[in-house]
């Protein structure tokens, strides 16, 4: 019997006008999905029938339109549609709907997404705020600090104003209707990617180009296509410097050689001289015994000077050779970095010495005259 009774209320149409009175009265609240068909299309709203009593109002300013678009551009009469419910009454008996915020659910969802799976999304940064700026994604917008603007230190954000970047979603709050967004994320991880590109491409060994871009007392800095390696002081020259700007200045272009990589620590040295002749294995083809040259005094000791005849080619002056006299002290005769005229006196190319002579260079000078015997004086007379 139960069997018939089902059956009886199945096909009662009475039932179903029964749950079509229970729907129209039964009114929708803020926050429900709504499916409804438009029955007017006016200029600045539309009137929607949800199948309630009371109809749905949806306004121009509730509704995602591109520049000069109209309602009448988007709706017809007897169009389906699907709309947010953002007020239960208008306080005329009409239901606020809005078609802006269902598609900003589904923005931020895809927000969500993105954050998710560390996915990168385009914005628009549309004005400055306190602390940052306001960027648009889709329906929605969010929030970009200033921290998160560059890579770099940014003073004034109105720089970036009405640009379109990609960013990347930091933090998402679908109840408070708030997203964070990082552009510093994305130049970063960019950073970072050629950087390693970089590191694959580079060899112990190879000679690059690099400019210079700053001084420590230890050395330089130079850039080579991305990452920075150290010049040591010890490697800029075949000569001894105190200071890297005695032979380079800041901005300059100059090939350098790559001694040694270390990608874990993020450490390149690099050397200059290496890539120019050691001084000694030109000195047969430069140097002969009896020239005389103009060299700087770079050294002295208590045996004699050393004078440099180029970068990283010294000889020894000794103390015998500096004058037509007997020298006692060699600083009382010379000075570091005063420039002296010295003829080479021999060349050991195996042990690295030359010997030079200041006082072969000097105009010999003529014997004093003997005193008479003072009988040969007195005979005279």
């Amino acid at each position: 019997m139960s069997e018939n009774v089902n059956k009886s209320m199945e096909q009662n149409p009475m039932m179903d006008f029964m749950d079509d009175i229970e729907k129209s009265l039964r009114l929708p609240k803020p926050g429900d999905i709504i499916d409804g068909k438009v029955d007017q299309v006016m200029s600045d709203s539309v009137i929607v029938n949800m199948g309630c009593k009371k109809d749905g109002i949806l306004r121009s300013d509730e509704v995602a339109m591109e520049e000069g678009q109209t309602l009448a551009d988007l709706y017809k009469v007897g169009d389906e549609i699907k709309a947010k419910v953002i007020k239960s009454d208008d306080g005329e008996g009409g239901i606020m709907l809005s078609t802006k915020r269902l598609v900003a659910v589904e923005n931020y969802a895809e927000l969500e997404a993105a954050m998710e799976n560390r996915e990168n999304i385009t914005v628009t940064l549309t004005r400055a705020v306190n602390g940052g700026v306001i960027a648009a994604y889709k329906e929605i917008t969010g929030f970009i600090p200033m921290s998160q603007l560059s890579d770099r230190y940014v003073e004034n954000a109105e720089e970036f104003l009405g640009q379109t970047f990609d960013v990347r979603v930091i933090r998402v709050d679908t109840k408070r209707n708030r997203a964070v967004f990082s552009r510093k994320a994305i130049l970063v991880d960019e950073k970072r990617k050629a950087v390693a590109e970089i590191w694959e491409n580079l060899n112990v060994g190879d000679i690059v180009e690099g400019k210079v871009m700053r001084f420590t007392d230890y050395g330089a800095f130079v850039d080579i296509g991305g990452v920075d390696g150290l010049l040591h002081i010890s490697e800029i020259s075949w000569g001894k410097l105190k200071h890297p700007e005695e032979v380079l200045k800041i901005g300059d272009i100059i090939n350098v050689k790559i001694l040694s990589l270390n990608e874990e620590k993020g450490k390149i040295s690099l050397g200059l001289k290496q890539t120019q002749p050691e001084p000694w294995t030109l000195v047969g083809e430069k140097y002969q015994v009896g020239d005389v040259l103009e060299g700087k005094v770079v050294q002295i000791k208590d045996y004699g000077a050393f004078v440099e005849l180029e970068a990283g080619l010294d000889g020894l002056v000794h103390i015998s050779e500096i004058a037509n006299k007997r020298v006692e002290n060699v600083f009382d005769e010379l000075k570091v970095g005063e420039t002296v005229n010295v003829k080479i006196m021999e060349i050991d190319p195996d042990k690295r010495r030359i010997s030079l002579s200041i006082k072969a260079t000097l105009p010999a000078e003529e014997p004093a005259a003997e005193e008479a015997p003072a009988e040969e004086a007195k005979e005279e007379e």
